[in-house]
Order: C-alpha cells, then structure tokens, then sequence
C-alpha cells in the first residue's frame, strides 16, 4: 500500500535525472579527486617512505575534506547562509506536471481504462491514519491531480475531498501539512465554486492555522492557499478576518517534525518555476533581496487573520538560508491575502487594527519585496476607507510612505499607491500632507499607464476638496487648470472624465480660475462641459460636468458661451433625465441662465429637439418654460404634420398632457393654455386619440376648465361649504382676464374637436358640461 500510493503520487509529476547530467556529474567528482585527494595520499605515503604499491594506513575522512573558510567581512546571516550553500549538495533535476497522468487520475468514476476510481482509493486509505507515509503520499498526490484545471473542478465538487483536504491540514507531519494546503491552493485558484465550499468546510481556518507553522515550506504553501481562498471572496475573507477565534480545536505537532522529502516545482503560467510544490498561486515577480522590517513590532499577538499575516510578514520566519527567494514567496503571498481581507472593513478588522496599530501596516511599504510593496498599499488604501483610521494612518507617516512607493516607478505599485492616497484625501489633515506633493501628482496626470494617470487625477480632486489652500496651490503651478481641462476632451476614458470634472469642480469654485477659464479662449472649456452634460454621457460625469457649468456662470461671458455652444439643447436632456440630480442641476443651470436666455432663443431652438424629446421633458422636466415649450412644439408639430399625432399617441405624450389640464386649477397659466392647444391638434380628425381622451376622463377635464371662469374671464370660486359665507372674486385685471379667455377659447376648441363625430364623448358633454355651455352661448362677450 504504501508503494502504490507513492507511484500514485509520482505519476503526475515528472521528476528525475537526465543521463547527461548524471554523467557530467561523475567526471567532475573524478577530476576533483584527482586533484585533490590523490595528492594529499601521495604526501601521506612520502613521509612514511612509502609507494602506491605498498599498503598505506586508512585515510581519515575528515582530513581529506576541504574545510569552509569565510569571508573577513561577512555578516553573520552572510556566513550561516554561505555555509548552508557550501554543505547543499546541488541535485540537477528535469521536473514538470505529467497532464496525461493528472487527467487519468483526476476522471470522474472509472478511468478509461476500466481501472478503479484513483481518487476514491486514495481516500480509502486515508483510514490508516498511523502511516504516515501513506498519508504524505496521499497528499502529494492530491495536490499533483489538483494541479490540472479539470481535474481541480471535479475534485472540488466532492465533498469527501474537500473534508479530507482540511482534515489532513491538522496532521502532526508537516509534509501532509504542505501537500494539503498546496492541494487547497491549485483547487481555489481562480475558482469561486470551489472557494465557497473549501470555505464552507473550514478550509479557510485550516490554513490560516498554518500560517502559524514554523516550517517554511508549510508557510508557503498556507499563505499561497490563503492567498488562493481570499482572492475575489467576500465570504471567505470575513472569515478569514474573524481568524481561528471560532475555529475548532485541533491538536498538532508539527514542529517537532522536519521535512525530509523533495520540494517540486511547479511550473507558472509564464514557465518559471515557483519553489512550492504544484502551488498555482498567481505568478508573480520576486526581487533579489530580502524583506528587511526590524521596526515591526513582532510581538503582536492575536488570532485574527490581519494579526496572523502580520506575523508572517514583520518576521524572518518564513527565511530559508537555502533558498533566498523563499521568503519573497511566502511574504508576496500573506501580503496579497492581507489586501483581500481588509478590503472588507468591519467590526473584526478595526479591533485588530486597534489592537496592532496602523504603524506595522504602514511599515509594509518600506519592504524591499516588490510583491509586499504592492499589496501594502492596497493594504493602507482598504484600511482608509474607515474614517477613523484614515487619519491615523496618515498620523503615523502612510502619506510619505505612499510616496515612496509612488517613487519606485513600478506602475503597478504606483497604480496602488495613488488610489491609497486618494482615500487618504478625504481627510482634512491628510490633504495638508498630500498638498506638499501636488507638483509630483500633477505630472503623473499624463502618464501613459492609464489607471495611473486616473489614479493620480483622483488624488487632485479629493486634494483640493473644499481645502482653498491646496486650490491655490494646484492653481498656482504652470497651466494646471488648463492641464486638468484637457483631460475632458474625447481622447480620454470615462473614469478620467470624471476625476478631471471632480477637480475643475473645486477649481471652478474659485473667481480668479473662473475669470481665466473666461478668458483663455484656446481652453475650449465650455463646449467640452456641454457636451460632457449632454445625454448621451454617463450620469456621474453628467452632473459634473453640470457643477462647473453652474460655477462658471458667475461669469457673464461663460453663460454667452455655455448658450453659443448648443446650451439650450443640453438644459433639455438634462431637465429630461430619469436622474434626479442630474435634472435638479439642470433646473438650478436653466437659472443662472435665465437673465441671458430669452423665451425667443429657446423657442428659436426648439425644431431641433424632436418628439421624443418634448416628451421627455414633460415627463422630468420641472422649469415651466421648458413645459411650455414642449407643448407647443408639439403642437406647432401635429398641426403641420398630422402624421405625428400617432407618434406623439404611442410615444406616451397624451398622458402628461392631460396631467398638466387636470391640475388646471395651480397650473401656471401658460402653460395651461398651450397644453389646451396641444389636446386639441392631437384630437382634430383623430378617433383614436378621441377615444383615449374620453377613456381617461378627460371630457370631463376639460369641461371643468371651461367651467373654472364664467363667460366674461372672470374666475368662478369653488361652492362653498354649507353654511359658511360665499367669497367674491376679485375682479382680475385686463392681462389676466385676457389670458383666462385665451384659455377658455382653447378648452372650448378642444371639448369641439374631441365631440366631433364621437357619440360617446358628446354624451358626457351632455352629462357633465351641457349647463355651462347653454350659459355660455347666450352671453355676449365684449
């Protein structure tokens, strides 16, 4: 048994010694020999006065092995690590993963073949629980079959596998230990499915448990399964954030243990290998040196995940004098799952942080690991998204520190640390320390990796809020308003839209920048914002782009600019917005714009909106002027093309025309009357439209307009209750009463056309508004 499960375990994984190299191997032993113990045998036997031929006494060992003799200016950690390498004896090796194997093992049910389920007979062992080499290989070969993609979705779907995986995460051996939590890592790689269940099962608990191990290849391979679990999962973060305070208690001893067996590697997606075995973690980039963090408090104590990973990191544990890049393995992988987990800030979280203060997480950025320096910011950027600790991280030096890293000029650790500071902006004290920095952020607003130029432009906008020492300072450097402006234009993405209007929204606030953007014509400012406010934008950058134009307005010339470059058609899509404050900034723009647009220039420009657009606006739309204006437009509209009366019908236009009538009595009066007018055109020689009317009541809508002011304009009050006294009208003056006849002729015009050959509908005249017309056929009007 143990023999067949250690060729199970070898079958996937190709490992052994080429012939060349074992030769090679030989002839260089030999030569060194001959140089080195054959003259040493030749003095021995000079002194004795002795030849090859004569028997010599047994040669020691020891005297015939060539002692290390290090370097005067070695450090200590220099010398025990050159030691090590000196005693290592080098083995050459041609591994890789056997696919064809792994898919024969990891088949559901019966192999091709008709051969027994390899997995399901692994498993049947694992009852021999003593055997700990039968449990080593069954782990191993666990975590080969899980190497392949394939076989890591089948496998994951069984429950039995997953129980057994973790199980086997608490053996007292720390190979079994290595083997699982490599197995859980190549499961969890990019799968969500199989991250849920490994979650679900423990699995998370099972390998932070490992993450305490003191073996460093146990370390590497629970943080890359860690890593592996967290990445992208919400579920399994928090749990991994809560730590093994609800974890169940498990009895190990797996530091009394060394390991014994060969290391594999497994091949990353890009061909280099990674000193794990068959670990798949995302493949990363590790530098030459060392983690150096002697300012890390390593006494932290805690079982949560944060304190646990910290641990890993702020200490040399993970350090494998054999093996440098070891420790960047294991340091790259806790630093990933640490910026997983605190990317879900909660209750766990900040009593950790509490506990362990933000300077350790701060000082991650001084790590001289890429893969650390990284995910530290990613680290500081999720831990400032609480209030509380924004600003303690900004106390304890997380803006200079940010910097630094913005300073490596590696655009991914750059990307990370400008989206770090720009959650670190929103507080006020950390807006003073970035604002020392602004002539550094303003130029990597053009820097050719795009999520850093956005990044960087965030970091302004958030700056500069509502802090009018660091406008003055932005606006102070060289062309910086007009740097930002250009970001506005089309050869940028949305999300730099929207970080340029941000800013120009703080600048914009300011007159001095208000009365240069008016007067730098080569800006072209206000067509870019008008455009960048027009319907077809996303809603954020919409009601951005809404905000400078209000600011702009302060300034006469920016209103005649705003109206010169299709203003009015914009304020039209604005007003009809499904977006509440994208319409509420366009009814406060239409204000500001009031005293320069006159009724004639918007009528002037209303044949360009269409149907469906009036509609809109009677729909969003709260400024009376426009409600007007759509109503005539239709109207005008309908009357020379009787054709659109169907398009306004089926487009929905009736019915908030008929709200507008209904609600006669606050209506404002023009646009009453154009409402009237409208119902009228729509109904003339239309049965259709007719038949809608009628159906929604509006017949009887219409006789209560006619109904509301008495043959002379004069306005009817409503009955008065029994036995309270009847109010009299005033009498209303010559416009009002001239305008409340126009209304009067225009309800009186569309009860007509909407009678007109409808019986039905000339029945509820007779009904409801008969009385009111008899009284005003036999009164003369002036």
């Amino acid at each position: 048994r143990r023999l067949g499960a250690k060729v199970l375990a070898g079958l996937g994984w190709d490992g052994f010694i080429e012939e060349r190299v074992l030769g090679w191997d030989i002839v260089q032993n030999w030569r060194r020999y001959v140089d080195r113990v054959i003259p040493i045998e030749l003095e021995k036997l000079r002194k004795l006065g002795l030849t090859f031929e004569d028997k010599a006494p047994t040669l020691d060992p020891e005297e015939t092995e060539e002692s290390f003799e290090p370097n005067p200016d070695m450090t200590t950690r220099a010398m025990i690590r050159a030691r090590r390498q000196w005693a290592l004896r080098r083995v050459r090796r041609k591994e890789g993963p056997n696919e064809k194997n792994q898919e024969l093992m990891g088949a559901a049910g019966a192999n091709k073949g008709g051969g027994p389920h390899v997995i399901g007979t692994l498993l049947d062992l694992l009852v021999e629980k003593d055997d700990w080499e039968i449990q080593r290989n069954i782990a191993l070969a666990l975590s080969v079959t899980a190497y392949n993609e394939l076989n890591a979705n089948n496998l994951g779907r069984q429950q039995r596998v997953i129980e057994a995986l973790v199980e086997m995460c608490y053996h007292q051996d720390i190979e079994v230990q290595m083997h699982a939590a490599t197995a859980i890592a190549n499961l969890s790689f990019q799968n969500p499915g199989n991250q849920e269940r490994i979650g679900k099962f423990g699995g998370v608990q099972a390998v932070l448990s490992l993450c305490e191990s003191r073996d460093v290849d146990v370390l590497e391979a629970a943080t890359g399964s860690l890593a592996n679990l967290v990445s992208q999962c919400e579920a399994n973060a928090k749990i991994a954030a809560v730590g093994l305070e609800d974890a169940p208690v498990r009895h190990s001893n797996s530091n009394a243990f060394t390991s014994t067996g060969a290391v594999l590697t497994a091949l990353n997606s890009d061909g280099t290998g990674a000193t794990a075995s068959t670990i798949s973690v995302r493949p990363v980039a590790t530098p030459v040196e060392g983690v150096e963090m002697g300012n890390v408090d390593t006494n932290v104590s805690g079982t949560g995940g944060v304190e646990i990973l910290l641990r890993v990191i702020a200490t040399a544990r993970a350090a494998n004098l054999t093996d440098v890049d070891q420790i960047n393995e294991t340091h790259a992988n806790a630093a990933e799952a640490l910026a997983n987990i605190t990317r879900y800030v909660g209750p766990n979280i900040s009593l950790q942080i509490h506990a362990i203060g933000v300077g350790p997480l701060v000082l991650l950025c001084g790590s001289k690991n890429l893969q650390v320096q990284r995910h530290a910011a990613l680290v500081l950027g999720n831990v400032s998204l609480s209030d509380e600790e924004r600003e303690l991280v900004g106390v304890r030096g997380g803006v200079e520190a940010l910097m630094r890293l913005v300073e490596q000029r590696d655009d991914i650790c750059m990307c990370n640390a400008l989206w770090a500071l720009a959650n670190l902006a929103w507080d006020a004290s950390n807006q003073e320390r970035i604002g020392r920095y602004l002539p550094e952020i303003l130029g990597l607003i053009h820097n050719s990796y795009e999520a850093i130029a956005v990044n960087a432009m965030s970091v302004l906008a958030n700056t500069i809020y509502y802090n009018p020492d660091n406008r003055d300072r932005l606006f102070a450097l060289e062309k910086a308003a007009y740097q930002i402006a250009m970001k506005t234009h089309d050869d940028n993405p949305k999300d730099m839209h929207e970080s340029a209007l941000r800013a120009l929204v703080s600048l914009t606030f300011s007159d001095i920048v208000n009365h240069y953007i008016s007067e730098t014509r080569e800006l072209r400012i206000v067509p870019t914002l008008v455009k960048r406010a027009g319907k077809d934008q996303d809603e954020s950058v919409q009601r951005y782009a809404l905000m400078v134009l209000i600011n702009l307005c302060v300034d006469d010339g920016n209103k005649r600019l705003i109206l010169q470059n299709k203003g009015v058609e914009m304020l039209v899509d604005a007003q009809a917005s499904e977006n509440a404050h994208v319409s509420a900034l366009g009814e406060k723009l239409l204000g500001h714009l009031a005293d320069i647009a006159s009724a004639e220039e918007v009528a002037r420009r209303k044949a360009n909106f269409g149907i469906d657009g009036m509609i809109k606006l009677l729909v969003k739309g709260d400024s009376d002027m426009l409600r007007k204006l759509a109503c005539e437009t239709i109207a005008e509209e309908v009357w020379l093309q009787p054709a659109k009366q169907e398009e306004v019908i089926l487009g929905g236009g009736l019915g908030p025309i008929m709200e507008i009538v209904r609600a006669h009595a606050e209506q404002n009066l023009d646009v009453l009357q154009a409402a009237l007018w409208c119902i009228r055109n729509l109904s003339y020689e239309n049965d259709g439209c007719k038949d809608l009317i009628g159906s929604k009541g509006g017949v009887e809508v219409l006789c209560e307009v006619v109904r509301a002011t008495d043959p002379r304009g004069t306005p009817v009050p409503p009955p008065a209750a029994e036995g309270e006294p009847v109010e009299t009208p005033r009498q209303p003056n010559a416009p009002l009463r001239e305008q409340l006849l126009k209304i009067k002729e225009a309800a009186l015009t569309a009860v007509l056309n909407v009678i007109a050959d409808n019986q039905k509908n000339a029945q509820r005249v007779l009904r409801v508004g008969l009385d009111d017309l008899i009284e005003h056929s036999e009164i003369q009007v002036p």
